[in-house]
């Protein structure tokens, strides 16, 4: 089955340019702390060492399990001091998925992506997983389901789909 929304349902309230909105950086969590221990347990069970992960609409903290060795970790996100300022990034981008929802990354280069608290701020949802689903290894599934997910294969784990908080 197939879902057609009309272009108006990802319409945003204030018209204005994204970029303005996140020009100041904000180095505060958007969620509490039960909801972050929750989230880094999370990913503790479903990532693995060596994975390479797209943190998706990333910030200054990605939340991700402190003894965790990943492979290559790259952020996004619309702000780049918030993203320089996160020591789990090896690198970062600035990209409006708004205005562009073509990811810089290469086919099948990642293992894992992850949202936490951003798919909502999308307009051009669609598009945007169409890509990130370009972007993840053979055998990846996309699954969304409310704010946090996990995206991608486990190849100790089996399928990862989506992992609930």
């Amino acid at each position: 089955m197939r879902l057609t929304l009309p272009p108006e349902a990802f319409a945003k309230q204030d018209p204005s340019d994204d970029a303005l909105f996140y020009r100041p950086a904000r180095m505060v969590t958007h969620v509490d702390a039960a909801a972050l221990s929750a989230l880094t347990a999370c990913y503790q069970t479903r990532l693995w060492p060596g994975a390479d992960v797209l943190d998706l609409m990333s910030s200054w903290v990605s939340h991700l399990p402190a003894g965790l060795v990943l492979g290559q970790v790259t952020g996004h996100g619309m702000n780049a001091a918030e993203l320089a300022a996160n020591p789990r990034l090896d690198a970062w981008f600035v990209q409006d998925l708004n205005l562009d929802p073509q990811l810089l990354q290469e086919d099948a280069s990642q293992d894992a992506v992850l949202v936490c608290a951003g798919v909502q701020y999308l307009q051009r949802p669609v598009e945007t997983f169409a890509d990130v689903a370009r972007a993840l290894r053979r055998g990846c599934q996309v699954d969304s389901r409310r704010e946090a997910m996990i995206i991608g294969p486990c190849p100790h784990r089996g399928e990862i789909t989506f992992a609930t908080m």
